[in-house]
């Protein structure tokens, strides 16, 4: 996916969490890797989002506005790393 000039690569995983009673729990999620273009090999982050905690629920849509919205609020952060390389 492209979102603001970035390539972003989501894939299905099982993400760890910890619930309200502070067990540690594997929930259905997503992991997002954001690169600065298709070629580059090294992301510029790694986040991941989880059913029931960030997602509403498990589709692929929803991981993608979840790492739209994540982008708009670090974009500056990624620009400043792509001009320090």
């Amino acid at each position: 996916m492209k979102y603001r000039g970035f390539y972003v690569k989501i894939s299905q995983e099982s993400v760890s969490r910890v619930d309200k009673d502070g067990n540690e729990v594997q929930c259905a999620g997503f992991m997002m890797e954001i690169f600065e273009n298709e070629r580059s090999a090294i992301p510029l982050d790694r986040i991941s989002a989880a059913v029931d905690f960030e997602l509403l629920e498990p589709s692929v849509a929803e991981a993608e506005q979840f790492v739209k919205d994540y982008i708009d609020s670090e974009v500056k952060y990624f620009e400043k790393e792509m001009q320090d390389k």
